[in-house]
């Protein structure tokens, strides 16, 4: 199969710069693509600027810095054709609506910053290619196991993947990455333990 793999930050300039950007290393998104590599898989990995990824055989990088250039790379991609697309990378939500030319001076009191809704990234997959399977991944922040199961099942109806990878953002910081996996016959798999154990489970689902 031909799997694109999305993986660590986004950015969004204020200046030339500054930047805001968002808590992903990539780690997770780059096991998964080498893992998918690793089974014969052509992958082609966008990740973020700054943030690590897989390389090897069967894996083609192509570095993404703006929530307008992961689109663009999405779009180019998938209509060369994908069987699936597993969107690990932390989307900026919001961004700034232009970026100042040149350096904001650092002799004012304040800096008043404007931000605007980005594109909904994951809502857009299956609008570009609507046969290929879909995995998501939503963080939540202190939600509980009933409150990740909801924005799991939440997000699998509005983007229409076939599975979402749901974690917490405190046992992401803590080094102690565990996951439940929802599909959209229900709940698949929970208290995946380690980004190693995560990665092998996606793969699995999506090769089988």
């Amino acid at each position: 199969m031909k799997i694109i793999v999305t993986s660590g930050p986004t950015r969004s300039y204020l200046d030339e710069i500054r930047y805001i950007s968002n808590y992903s290393t990539g780690k997770l998104g780059s096991l998964i693509a080498r893992k998918a590599a690793l089974k014969g898989h052509k992958v082609i990995q966008l990740y973020g600027k700054g943030s690590g990824f897989a390389a090897g055989k069967n894996i083609k990088n192509i570095e993404i810095e703006t929530v307008a250039e992961l689109l663009a790379a999405l779009k180019r991609e998938l209509k060369g054709g994908a069987e699936a697309v597993v969107h690990a990378m932390a989307v900026l939500d919001y961004v700034a609506p232009k970026k100042i030319g040149g350096k904001v001076k650092s002799n004012k009191k304040s800096w008043t910053v404007k931000l605007v809704r980005s594109p909904k990234i994951i809502n857009e997959i299956k609008k570009i290619a609507p046969k290929t399977k879909l995995v998501g991944f939503k963080l939540e922040c202190k939600a509980g196991k009933a409150g990740l199961l909801k924005a799991a099942q939440e997000l699998l109806k509005k983007s229409r993947a076939e599975y979402v990878v749901a974690n917490d953002f405190k046992s992401v910081k803590a080094k102690k990455h565990t996951a439940m996996i929802i599909g959209k016959s229900g709940f698949i798999k929970g208290n995946i333990a380690g980004k190693e154990r995560i990665a092998g489970e996606i793969v699995n689902l999506l090769t089988r």
